[in-house]
């Protein structure tokens, strides 16, 4: 599913841009956006849990990205990359995405595997607005 609709995120500079699931596997695809040289890092611990689920499935594979090393924004200030885990069902309405390391700070909720019913608000005005002067959650639209 390309560009799905999500709940929730931690990271508003984070995208996910695509969900697939293979007979094998679980891939999230993923735009991080910020400043030409800042850096970031992807743990070992981070994972995916159906809705409602108990378990949590960790990564077992990155594309573009090396587990617990810092990668750098280039000067395009858009990154790419892809976390592989394990099988979900392809029936899966809905997931969370995560990190479970300490002080883990990360995390997308709400993540819809299914079409859902059609808003009548305008997709450009979905999802969550920020104050810009403290950063805190002012308002979600869906």
């Amino acid at each position: 599913m390309n560009k799905p609709k999500t709940g929730f995120s931690s990271v508003p500079n984070l995208q996910l841009t695509k969900v697939e699931i293979s007979d094998n596997e679980t891939t999230l695809s993923f735009s991080y956006t910020n400043k030409p040289g800042q850096t970031f890092s992807i743990p070992k611990e981070t994972y995916i849990q159906v809705i409602d689920g108990v378990e949590k499935l960790f990564v077992k594979r990155a594309e573009g990205v090396v587990f617990d090393e810092s990668s750098t924004v280039p000067a395009s200030g858009e990154f790419k990359y892809k976390l592989v885990f394990p099988k979900i069902d392809r029936k899966t309405k809905a997931m969370d995405y995560g990190e479970a390391k300490e002080g883990g700070s990360w995390f997308i909720y709400n993540i819809q595997l299914q079409n859902q019913v059609a808003s009548r608000i305008p997709q450009e005005l979905t999802g969550n607005w920020f104050n810009a002067e403290t950063n805190q959650l002012e308002l979600c639209l869906y």
